[in-house]
Order: structure tokens, then sequence, then C-alpha cells
């Protein structure tokens, strides 16, 4: 059946009679060849279906084709027939490479010009049984490549790493769901930015740990609200650490009513349009927000929840830190 809400629908076809590359007869087994854009289309014609193709991986995979960054040893095997001549397994690579036959740009804008062809994996000859194992392995995350390559607070730096790709490409709720950056960008990014998380995750860290405070701030949205204070700022600015101060101690009423009180009172509303209150990005909304009004002196009003939510919803009116 058609997927018609995805981008990149999957359609039943009929299965291939002889398979369009060189087997030598064999009735099973595994090779590489180039694959062109032609013949990832023509792949996904002859396909028995699949599951739900999503956008953000099909981007990712293109934009490392085009930078030549495709690792045909890593990425192993990822077009699969089973012995019947279906194709039943890498539709999301088939889409890419069709996808990286256009020409681009990186995420800095540069210009990238299409590829003729990808150098790929197939194996075929798969029985029912085996179809069924596909997709079972479990995907490594950012956070599990730096922490196999001991890097200090992976997993607290890695969702920052992605969290400032997200904004910088128009996602200011950090959704992976939208822009999902392949392991190049993420390297860039942690080089180019390294202090900064670095210091906004120890800036978290009387925050996080602070009596009272277990459970209330979602860790990512509070670290990544800092690292944009790093960007817009002096790391040792006075207003900084009183906002820290502020954040910290329950002692401040304005950040109580504004900031911790708001966060109580949206466990009694969980969703507006479409929004959880005590979600991501309603507490980075919520914590730029609180600091615009904090850092000019603004503490009369109270933070609307509807109002928020609203601008929260509008990628246009999202708040955003000012110096």
């Amino acid at each position: 059946m058609s997927e018609a809400h995805s981008r990149f629908p999957v359609r039943p076809g009929e299965p291939y009679e002889t398979l369009p590359f060189a087997t030598g007869g064999a009735p099973r087994g595994e090779m590489y060849l180039d694959v062109t854009p032609e013949m990832a289309a023509d792949f996904l014609a002859h396909t028995k279906g699949g599951r739900r193709v999503r956008a953000a991986d099909v981007h990712e995979l293109a934009r490392e084709m085009r930078a030549g960054g495709y690792s045909v040893f890593v990425r192993g095997n990822p077009f699969k027939f089973d012995e019947d001549g279906y194709f039943r397994d890498g539709h999301h690579t088939a889409f890419a490479v069709i996808e990286a036959g256009k020409d681009g740009t990186q995420p800095d804008g540069t210009a990238v010009p299409g590829v003729s062809a990808v150098p790929a994996g197939v194996t075929w000859g798969l029985t029912e049984a085996e179809v069924r194992q596909l997709d079972s392995n479990v995907r490594r995350t950012y956070a599990d490549a730096l922490m196999v390559a001991r890097y200090p607070d992976a997993q607290a730096i890695a969702p920052l790493v992605r969290a400032a790709i997200a904004w910088d490409q128009g996602y200011p709720s950090g959704s992976s769901a939208h822009y999902r950056p392949t392991p190049a960008e993420l390297d860039a990014r942690l080089a180019a930015d390294e202090a900064l998380f670095a210091k906004a995750t120890e800036l978290s860290r009387p925050v996080l740990s602070a009596s009272g405070h277990r459970g209330v701030y979602a860790p990512r949205a509070l670290r990544f609200h800092f690292y944009l204070l790093l960007q817009i700022g002096d790391p040792a600015a006075p207003s900084l650490y009183k906002w820290v101060n502020a954040l910290t101690y329950d002692s401040d009423a304005w950040v109580r009513r504004n900031v911790t009180g708001v966060l109580a009172d949206s466990r009694a509303a969980v969703v507006t349009r479409g929004i959880s209150f005590r979600g991501y990005a309603y507490q980075l909304g919520l914590l730029n927000e609180g600091w615009n009004r904090f850092s000019r002196g603004d503490l009369a009003h109270k933070i609307a929840l509807k109002t928020l939510a609203e601008r929260i919803a509008s990628r246009e009116d999202f708040p955003v830190p000012r110096a």
C-alpha cells in the first residue's frame, strides 16, 4: 500500500525475473556495485513494501553521498533482495541515491554537485525468515560514538550538538525529525563549539542538582539554553551568573513565579496545540523568555502559558534569548 503520508512513498511492484546486476548464476550472495539514481529508482519499482520512509534519514544519507563521506565499508549491504526477486530492504538508501544525483547544498550554503553513482553493497537470495530479521539491529547514537571515544560528558554534550545544528537549520524545537545531521556534520560542530558545550554543561550542574529541582527541568533544554546565552554574551558576565543563581535557589520569588511555577502549573495542562508543556521545546522557550525578562528587569508580569505555547508553535516567533 502506498504511504501517502510520506514524502517518499513505497509502492508495491512486480518481482525481478532477473536481477539487474550480474550474479554469476548464484541463487544467493553479496557484492559491491556502483548504484546510479536510475538503478535505485528501478529497485524501488520492484519492491514488496517497506517501513515508513523518514525524510530526515534520506536527506542525511544524500548529503553524505554528495560530500563523498558515504562509506561502503561501514554501511555494508543496504540493498537486499529476497529469493523471489523482490527488493525488500534499502528504501531509505535508494531514495538517497536518487536525491544525491541532484545538485544540493551543504549546511554552510556551499553548493555541491550531484553524483552519478554511489558505491554500495547488495545482497540477494534472502529467505522470508531472513527478511524478518531486517532492521532489528540497534542504531548507534552520537552519544554512543562519543562514549566509545572516551569523550567527557558524552551523554550530556551529544544532544547539545544535535540541538545546535537543528537550531541553525531553523528548527528551534531541536527535533531530529526535520534535520538529521551526518556524522561529519556532528563532528565539525562539536569541534567548532566544544568550549561552549562544555561550559553550558558546567553551568547546568548546580541547577539540576539543586534541592527540589529533581524532574523540574529537562536537562537538554536547560543546557542548550545556557549554550545560547554563551553564544550571545561573555561567559563570565555577572548577569549570566545572577541568572544561574536565580534558577538554582528557590529564594528568588520571580523565578518561582515565572519559571519553576509555570512548569508546575503546566502539569495540569500537559498538551496544548500539540505542544507538551513539559517537553524540550516548551522548556527551552520558557527559559529563553524568562532570561529576556529577567535580564532587562521586567519582573512584574507572569509568563502566560497560552501565549508562550502559541509562540513556540510558530517557528517565526519562537522565544530567542537577547543580549
